[in-house]
């Protein structure tokens, strides 16, 4: 599920939809004005997660970052994790004190069946 913000060029726009033709399984969500530190930001996550759930209950995890957001492990090791770690939910934030220095805090949650 990718999100371009209504802000983007046309250019730009039109790359990532070239490029995704070859991704069945990659949707674009229609496009909102994003405003940082809004609520316009957690709308467009919460529009993507339903529209995922209403496309296909075929996935297991939700994956959410931003254009500033890059992994720092492969796919595949990404999946090896995912695998072993079934059924638990991993939260990862980064909370940010401008006057001292940035400072990452985990969590994760095991899930009761």
């Amino acid at each position: 599920m990718i999100h371009i913000e209504r802000r983007a060029s046309s250019d730009t726009t039109d790359a990532i939809q070239d490029y995704i033709v070859q991704y069945p399984n990659v949707y674009i969500l229609e496009s909102m004005n994003i405003v940082s530190g809004d609520f316009s930001i957690i709308q467009a996550e919460l529009n993507a997660m339903e529209f995922l759930l209403n496309a296909s209950k075929q996935w297991d995890y939700l994956i959410n970052s931003s254009g500033e957001d890059l992994p720092l492990r492969s796919q595949d090791i990404i999946r090896q994790f995912l695998t072993v770690n079934a059924g638990e939910i991993i939260f990862s934030t980064t909370i940010r004190n401008f006057t001292d220095r940035t400072r990452c805090a985990g969590f994760r949650i095991t899930l009761l069946n």
